[in-house]
């Protein structure tokens, strides 16, 4: 491990001028980082602006004696003894904030060594959550030496991964666990963790994927839930939850009266908790309302009790207007996969009988529409694929027609995109009709393409059917193979004809009218 600072903030020279709300930015470090520091007494990191003083909660691995304060645009550690030979790594937690509490928003760790040169092993740790979810709040990892010692405590970034670096070879103990309440502690039966134990040698760097879990067998709670405006509400759970089928939606909405108001569907927040959904649903408007959650479902699989909240309705309107968020193939794409599933997305649910009724699928030859099954993915998400692969090397469009309004009745212009599909794996075949020769060869050879030839036994004179044939383009020629030898021999005397022109066989169809004239 060459490096001497991780993950820091880039240093610039200061900008000048008024403070504003951006994080505060590191531009000095005094003594640089590295090795060769064996009177190293004190320490100097300078901002860009003040600091906040409560939140400069730096830790030092090993913990040295020392003193750290911060004094307006620095923060000065104070050793009370020199480094000597020994290694020093400084680690300024994500929180650092300055005066106005804009955090830096990424952990920062620096390493300072007495000696000629630095440790150079390093674990390298990435997080999950069991059952494919993500880490919810922030995840801490301990690395502990064989004695118990703590020798590094870091915390994950926005990707969910860490780095313990200037590591000196043996066997170390690694535990990374869920902090929400900011205990430094692993409370197993309520926190997301794993625990772990690793050998490093000298000039390893060990990449160390953890899947932290927690023994859950209890389902989320219903513990906030908001009406944002008049159509849209925010639920929020105690824990991740999974997105439920949009046909069969765990909520149910009233008004004081009684009267029902349709919940159409959800989608997730997009916060990296994952715990919060937006709910679509008909006029609310001002007054109160209630909200009924029937049992939603956790990552683990656990169902919750069901669950009611009394809610304030709102009288605004969303500022959103009808648009296509994304969608899969991009505009242009090439080589794109000819079964799908292709998908779009909108800023807002879309009655799925009217998405279905303006969608469709054209290959641009011909104009002729692709049939295609479409579904939901989540409130506003469709996924659709055509019901057969469709040909590789063709330009195909989608196009949503005008007509599509949102909840608001807001109407989206007419929307169009193209792509050109791959070659696929799903055969078509051949019909034709062949005169003249007996016990002919039909032979169906690539144009353009790689691979063999195809060939096929046909009778004679009359109607044939080849197949399987693999989609795609081919000059197809029939032989008289009178002397048995299978291929066609002019020197013989073999009767012999072609199709006009380059054959297509299309995925999953029947390629018909593909005559031949066999002729001495």
């Amino acid at each position: 491990m060459t490096l001497t600072v991780l993950a820091c903030a880039r240093i610039e020279a200061p900008s000048g001028g008024p403070e504003d709300d951006t994080p505060p930015v590191l531009v000095s470090i005094d003594p640089e980082p590295g090795p060769g520091h064996p009177d190293l007494r004190r320490i100097v990191l300078r901002y860009d602006e003040r600091l906040g003083e409560s939140t400069a909660e730096l830790a030092l691995y090993p913990a040295l004696e020392s003193v750290t304060a911060v004094s307006g645009k620095s923060i000065t550690i104070e050793l009370a003894e020199p480094l000597s030979s020994g290694l020093l790594v400084v680690h300024v937690p994500a929180t650092l904030s300055d005066a106005h509490g804009n955090q830096t928003g990424t952990a920062c760790e620096m390493a300072w060594g007495g000696a000629d040169t630095l440790p150079s092993s390093a674990i390298l740790m990435s997080f999950t959550r069991q059952a494919g979810g993500v880490p919810s709040g922030r995840v801490i990892a301990d690395v502990e030496a064989r004695d118990g010692s703590l020798v590094r405590r870091t915390s994950a970034d926005s990707t969910y991964s860490a780095v313990a670096g200037w590591r000196v070879p043996g066997e170390y103990a690694v535990t990374a666990y869920e902090d929400p309440d900011y205990s430094f502690t692993w409370e197993s039966e309520a926190e997301a963790g794993a625990d772990t134990v690793v050998q490093l040698g000298s000039g390893d760097t060990l990449h160390l994927s953890m899947v932290l879990s927690v023994v859950d067998t209890v389902g989320p709670r219903l513990s906030d839930a908001q009406i944002v405006d008049m159509h849209h509400l925010v639920v929020t759970f105690s824990e991740q939850v999974r997105l439920p089928a949009q046909d069969l939606l765990p909520f149910r909405l009233r008004d004081t009266t009684g009267t029902p108001v349709p919940v159409l569907g959800a989608w997730k927040t997009g916060a990296r908790d994952q715990r919060s959904l937006v709910l679509a649903t008909g006029r609310t408007g001002a007054g109160r309302f209630v909200l009924v959650e029937e049992g939603m479902i956790d990552m683990m699989g656990n169902e919750g009790l069901p669950d009611s909240l009394e809610l304030e309705g709102s009288d605004s309107l969303s500022t959103d207007t009808l648009r296509i968020r994304s969608t899969y193939p991009a505009p242009g794409a090439v080589d794109v996969p000819p079964a799908g599933p292709f998908s779009f997305s909108f800023s807002d649910w879309v009655d799925p009988d009217s998405v279905a009724s303006h969608l469709s699928l054209v290959r641009i030859t011909d104009l002729s529409k692709v049939p295609v099954e479409l579904g939901m993915d989540d409130g506003r998400s469709f996924l659709f694929s055509p019901l057969t692969e469709m040909t590789g090397e063709e330009q195909y469009r989608i196009s949503l027609d005008s007509g599509l309004v949102d909840l608001q009745g807001n109407a989206m212009p007419a929307q169009s995109w193209s792509f050109v599909p791959a070659w696929g794996s799903e055969p078509g075949s051949l019909e034709g009709h062949i005169s003249g020769g007996r016990e002919v060869v039909l032979q169906v050879a690539p144009a353009g393409q790689s691979g063999g030839a195809l060939l096929f036994s046909v009778p004679g004179s009359g109607t044939y059917s080849a197949g399987p044939v693999p989609a795609g383009r081919y000059t197809v020629t029939a032989y008289g193979d009178l002397n048995g030898n299978g291929i066609w021999d002019g020197a013989a005397g073999e009767p012999y004809g072609a199709a006009p022109g380059v054959v297509l066989v299309r995925p999953g169809l029947v390629t018909t009218g593909v005559d031949i004239e066999v002729l001495p």
